[in-house]
């Protein structure tokens, strides 16, 4: 179980998280698990289970619960572990220009990490078992690929690097300027080449990123929600 990945709450047999999209496409990523459910497939067991000397009441509980949601087939997908869902979610947001973002709504059984759109990732982790299960709702209502790249976040490192050369006092423009040497800020969204978030980066982004420096509000966390989003 990994809780404290996205700050989930843990609960009685486990924890529930879910997800959503700022846009998303159809299932991909076969290769780093997001395999159908096998209702009979033992549960991959935590290093803490794998001897009956450490296992735990929450773990037994946990195992339970991840055989019974199995059988229910209330989830319809499985990874191995937490690391393979990230592999997951990382080739969904490649492939489709999307971000599975995180919003929390806490309560005593359950995590919900809510996003932009329709599209939405339900997820469950267990005590004593690494496995998660989840559903994916693929729908969206708008457009994916370069058309919504420019809807998503700037990555972290091109927004520092824009910040640290407007702290030092680089116009606006100039940053522009330099940023295109680097990227391809000329590019249609309709293009069917696959693009990147920095080749959609306007001088109104920029120049937001230097307004929030001045007032003292700008900050780097790419998942809280509270970043500037540009």
């Amino acid at each position: 179980m990994h809780p404290q990945a996205w700050s989930s709450a843990p609960s009685r047999g486990g924890c529930e998280v879910s997800w959503c999209a700022a846009g998303a496409g159809p299932l991909r990523g076969a290769a780093c698990g997001g395999r159908k459910v096998s209702p009979g497939a033992a549960p991959q067991a935590s290093s803490s289970a794998s001897t009956p000397n450490t296992s735990t009441p929450n773990q037994g509980v946990g195992l339970s619960a991840l055989q019974m949601d199995k059988k229910s087939r209330d989830y319809s997908l499985e990874w191995n572990t937490w690391e393979d869902f990230e592999c997951w979610r990382e080739e969904q947001q490649r492939a489709y220009a999307i971000e599975l973002q995180r919003r929390l709504r806490r309560s005593r059984l359950q995590t919900h990490s809510v996003c932009l759109q329709t599209a939405r990732e339900n997820l469950k982790t267990y005590d004593g078992a690494t496995t998660v299960l989840g559903n994916y709702n693929d729908n969206h209502n708008h457009a994916l690929g370069n058309e919504n790249l420019k809807y998503t976040h700037i990555p972290p490192p091109t927004l520092e690097y824009i910040a640290s050369c407007l702290r030092r006092g680089i116009s606006p423009d100039d940053v522009r300027h330099d940023l295109q040497k680097h990227t391809n800020l000329t590019v249609h969204p309709s293009d069917i080449t696959t693009c990147h978030r920095e080749d959609f980066i306007t001088l109104r982004d920029i120049r937001r990123i230097a307004n929030s420096i001045k007032s003292e509000k700008w900050q780097l966390d790419f998942d809280d929600g509270r970043s500037i989003r540009l």
